[in-house]
């Protein structure tokens, strides 16, 4: 991922969950809403999902766009199967879809890679097509002691959680090369984005190491650290490039359809406004435009902060 530089923006997703919650992190991508607005600890996909959900699939549907949505485990986790109806996907992939897939932990990222590329070229010739691919294979726990060939650790350390974790990221960018290589070829305009949906739930001391103090002595500006998951746009044509990009997850979407010279839905347009003064945003608190963090509705909290996350 660091090689790609051409047509590729890269940067930081502040996410708004942390070691779990996978879910909550998609509902945010593809729908543009942060979980800022619900109650503390809730699961939307469980709990908040109607009969139609205005999200990413279902505005791109209404533009003619065939919705595929591809998870290479069970549909019933996260209640995924009935919120994909919901958000309009015209079909959704679990793992009975994969015949003799490879596995590294799970159901490897390459093999989902693989399923996404092979949807591609399935699809009609003249119709746009949007793949949302939730990928398994980094999923915890992480005391599995899976023989890596080439593993990737601390040096000097016993973190055996986080060694398997970072072993398995590597396995990832190699299959995310794979997929880079595909679309590199293909005439068609394509985007590919990745995000991460959050950092893994692995040794603390690994955590309090990294930012040189303990956890009971993290403020918001260190505990926002651990709900940074990396980014990444890719297209096979010309955008504008950035390598330091910062966002949060309900912004990505936003970012996405701009890339793709697609008319941002009138909900879009509000959220856009909100990021011109608040460039990120998460469970947690927002960011000023100094990159500082604040708790919601603090003191200090200007007039002008107040009415928009009021509206």
């Amino acid at each position: 991922m660091h090689s790609l530089k051409k047509n590729t923006i890269y940067g930081k997703d502040y996410v708004s969950v942390y070691g779990a919650g996978t879910s909550n992190s998609e509902f945010e991508a593809m729908t543009g809403n942060t979980m800022k607005f619900f109650p503390s600890g809730s699961n939307v996909y469980q709990q908040f999902m109607h009969d139609s959900t205005f999200s990413l699939p279902s505005y791109l549907k209404g533009l003619g766009y065939s919705t595929v949505a591809v998870h290479p485990s069970s549909g019933q986790n996260w209640n995924r199967t009935n919120t994909y109806k919901s958000m309009k996907f015209d079909r959704f992939i679990t793992i009975q879809d994969f015949k003799n897939p490879e596995y590294v932990r799970y159901i490897s990222d390459k093999e989902s890679y693989k399923k996404v590329i092979e949807l591609y070229e399935e699809k009609e010739k003249d119709t746009p097509f949007y793949c949302f691919d939730m990928t398994i294979q980094n999923h915890g726990g992480y005391l599995t002691n899976t023989n890596w060939e080439n593993p990737v650790y601390v040096k000097g350390s016993y973190y055996q959680e986080a060694k398997e974790f970072l072993s398995a990221t590597k396995v990832s960018d190699d299959a995310f090369k794979y997929l880079i290589d595909y679309f590199e070829k293909q005439e068609e305009p394509t985007i590919i984005c990745m995000f991460g949906d959050h950092q893994p739930s692995i040794e603390i001391e690994f955590y309090e190491e990294i930012m040189k103090k303990g956890e009971s002595d993290w403020n918001l500006q260190d505990v926002q650290k651990r709900y940074i998951t990396p980014f990444i746009i890719w297209a096979n044509y010309d955008i504008e490039e950035s390598k330091n990009a910062v966002i949060s997850n309900n912004y990505i979407e936003n970012l996405l359809l701009k890339q793709a010279g697609i008319d941002l839905p009138l909900y879009n347009q509000y959220i856009e406004k909100v990021s011109a003064s608040i460039p990120a945003m998460n469970v947690n608190g927002y960011m000023d435009d100094d990159g500082i963090w604040h708790n919601y509705d603090s003191k200090e909290e200007p007039d002008t902060i107040k009415e928009l996350l009021k509206k």
